[in-house]
């Protein structure tokens, strides 16, 4: 089974971030340690220059170990907000954005970020309603010139919140029943 879209995503997010946090540790090891030796044998001008590069490499090698960081944070984030958003019958950024303890403002930077870069795939922002629309659900108009979309009304059926072996996505789904992860395609249930 082909891998979706998000789970792609995700996994091309993540293999950059671990990508550079290994080659910043790489560069800073390396270069630090020839800035050390020339750092103690340093007899002209010529030696300091030297010295400003290395320690520059250096630098950039830990900007590298930032950056990928920054991108494994993100994963975090974007894990969290999936998970509540699973559990959000509204997809609002405002309920989103008090659950996380952030500004709405960020919240919405972070989700168009996430959207933008395929982790929440045929998805948008409703600016109306403030919230996060996923266009795989299924909605019906309630009717007239200001119809508001709805999901449609189904038998009431228990949902549970179960978490993808797969990509580590959570998943509503119907309680007992196996279902398919609406990231990666791998098989789910409840027990």
């Amino acid at each position: 089974m082909a891998m979706k879209d998000s789970q792609k995503a995700i996994m091309k997010y993540k293999s950059k971030g671990i990508i550079q946090i290994i080659l910043g540790w790489v560069f800073a090891i390396f270069w630090g340690f020839c800035a050390i030796a020339v750092g103690t044998q340093i007899e002209d001008s010529s030696d300091m220059a030297t010295l400003l590069i290395l320690l520059a490499f250096t630098g950039g090698g830990v900007l590298l170990i930032r950056k990928g960081k920054k991108k494994m944070k993100f994963l975090v984030t974007f894990q969290d907000y999936n998970a509540r958003l699973a559990t959000d019958t509204t997809k609002s950024i405002d309920l989103l954005a008090s659950s996380v303890g952030k500004s709405v403002d960020i919240v919405k930077k972070d989700i168009i970020k996430m959207i933008n870069m395929g982790l929440f795939p045929n998805t948008y922002i409703n600016q109306e309603r403030n919230c996060i629309v996923f266009p795989q659900m299924d909605f019906v108009a309630t009717g007239g010139t200001n119809s508001i979309r709805q999901p449609v009304n189904t038998p009431s059926v228990e949902f549970i919140t179960v978490k993808c072996s797969g990509c580590g996505a959570t998943n509503k789904i119907s309680k007992g029943t196996v279902s398919e992860c609406e990231y990666c395609g791998a098989q789910i249930s409840d027990r």
